[in-house]
């Protein structure tokens, strides 16, 4: 199975601050994937581990700062989260060169780390709002849903207080229930505000079909399909109803029919 955990990386000089903050991602139930007091350790995990958010120090050991890994690693569009004893203008400043999506000073405790990644992730679902199709890597912001992020081929669903990293591929299937929708991932759910009509125009046509008003299929995992009582079986034992009308459809797309 597999771990839908965020994984952070801290970028700190400080061992024992370092070792502090790895415990408190793991207790707010993320996975810290590896720590680093300098620069090139830092941008050495960062090309191998791409984490999904990086908890970075300004002032670090070597010749690079925090900031200017930050400038370095713009490109791949990392949220970053600085956390510093220097809380003067001049240093605010210059963090936001890079992506910045938070800065806290230290000591930070669980409340407020907890509460800078969330406002981190909402931070990074505004950034590019729905620029799906002049972005090669958007983020995709639904106005209905204010908690739950959608990038170009990862979703970050909020479970308890935690966010989760769904890769778009694994989906199963989405299904409507009530003002929410539920993804299925392998032998998860996890719910969101998001319209299933709104997803509809953001998945994948050639991946996932609107099988029926109350749910998205991805064909990927298409098993069967029962004739007389319109349900799909998915290759993971959910069964998924279909509408007479996107039945023919779905036969001709499986090279069924």
């Amino acid at each position: 199975m597999s771990d839908f955990k965020m994984k952070i990386l801290i970028v700190e000089d400080n061992l024992s601050f370092a070792l502090e903050l790895e415990m408190l991602v793991d207790e707010i139930g993320y996975d810290p994937i590896g720590r680093a007091d300098n620069g090139a350790d830092a941008l050495d995990l960062i090309y191998n581990k791409k984490p999904d958010l990086i908890l970075m120090d300004i002032e670090l050991k070597g010749n690079l700062t925090g900031v200017q890994i930050g400038e370095m690693i713009k490109h791949m569009n990392i949220p970053i989260i600085f956390i510093t004893s220097f809380y003067d203008q001049e240093h605010y400043d210059a963090a936001q060169k890079s992506n910045i999506v938070g800065y806290l000073i230290k000591p930070p405790n669980e409340f407020s780390l907890r509460t800078a990644i969330n406002s981190a992730m909402m931070n990074l679902a505004k950034r590019n709002p729905k620029e799906e199709n002049k972005n090669p890597e958007p983020v995709l912001q639904n106005e209905k849903d204010e908690e739950n992020v959608i990038l170009k081929d990862v979703l970050f669903l909020k479970k308890k207080k935690s966010y989760f990293k769904i890769e778009v591929k694994d989906i199963q299937c989405v299904e409507a229930d009530g003002n929410y929708s539920i993804f299925y991932v392998e032998e998860q759910k996890f719910m969101s505000k998001f319209k299933l009509s709104y997803l509809e125009t953001i998945l994948s046509p050639d991946k996932f079909m609107r099988v029926h008003r109350g749910y998205i299929m991805n064909l990927e995992y298409f098993d069967s399909i029962d004739l007389d009582e319109n349900v799909v079986k998915t290759k993971n034992g959910k069964s998924v109803l279909i509408s007479r009308s996107n039945k023919q459809n779905l036969l001709e797309r499986m090279k069924m029919g």
